[in-house]
């Protein structure tokens, strides 16, 4: 399998296979990295984990304790509150049209 060269923020490089995610990266590089990782910054852009790597990207993994992921951990726990809403909802129809 050929490999693809991406670039970190400290100025070093890293190869690694072509199909690489984000989150094979975070784990090559640390497997605590790899437990923390939330999203990455390539090339200016967030991405989620298992975004494939291209050769000559700039990488920056992010964890919870980066600014930039703020608005990731809002936007997940707002669609998990929603979904939770919705399963209750679905919960008290069915128990209302049992008991009815």
């Amino acid at each position: 399998m050929s490999e693809i060269k991406i670039n970190l923020p400290d100025g070093s490089s890293m190869e690694v296979p072509q199909s690489f995610t984000v989150a094979d990266l975070a784990n090559k590089i640390s497997e605590g990295l790899g437990r923390v990782a939330v999203a990455a910054k390539i090339n200016e852009n967030i991405v989620d984990l298992n975004t494939i790597l291209k050769n000559d990207d700039n990488v920056k993994i992010l964890t919870s304790k980066d600014a930039e992921t703020l608005d990731i951990l809002r936007h997940s726990r707002l669609l998990l509150d929603l979904q939770l809403k919705t399963v209750f909802i679905m919960i008290l129809i069915f128990l209302t049209l049992l008991l009815a």
